[in-house]
């Protein structure tokens, strides 16, 4: 006997299994089909989910080059520094296929984040200055749900 996912608030209201609804986001990220993605996403579609193949739809989008994709998952929460499988992050995906405009989005989003910690950190101590730099990592979560660190996306930055 097979067990059956169990469903969410949202997919037992539309029958869908968590796995549909992810796949459906996959698939819109892999089409750059924007309006889709919104609306996936305004329903309350997982934006972290991992897909089959072991990518995210933000690994997708930025695969493919569809960097207006690329910035709404990353507003709804998508996390830029998951691993594939082969750990790949989404910027890893971007360049390799020669994306630059969806490897900026990410790039810009990493180096947010990257000032918002370094400030979060002042704030903390205010006696100490804080740099951030290419010595930096991240933890991430791979597709596997192992914990591991992702340098892939950090440049040189230091954020005082």
């Amino acid at each position: 006997m097979v067990e059956s996912e169990p469903l969410t608030s949202e997919c037992a209201a539309t029958g869908e299994t968590e796995r549909d609804r992810g796949e459906k986001l996959c698939d819109a990220a892999k089409a750059g089909d924007s309006a889709t993605i919104t609306s996936l996403i305004d329903g309350g579609y997982d934006v972290t989910y991992f897909g089959a193949e072991g990518l995210t739809p933000l690994m997708h989008a930025a695969k493919h080059g569809h960097a207006e994709v690329v910035r709404k998952l990353l507003e709804a929460g998508a996390p830029w520094n998951a691993l594939s499988p082969s750990n790949f992050s989404a910027g890893d995906f971007a360049m390799e296929n020669g994306h630059q405009e969806a490897f900026d989005v990410l790039l810009n989003a990493e180096s947010w984040q990257c000032l918002v910690e370094g400030m979060v950190l002042q704030v903390h101590d205010q006696s100490a200055a804080y740099s951030i730099s290419s010595s930096y990592a991240s933890e991430v979560v791979g597709a596997d749900g192992d914990k591991g660190i992702s340098t892939a996306l950090t440049p040189p930055l230091v954020c005082l």
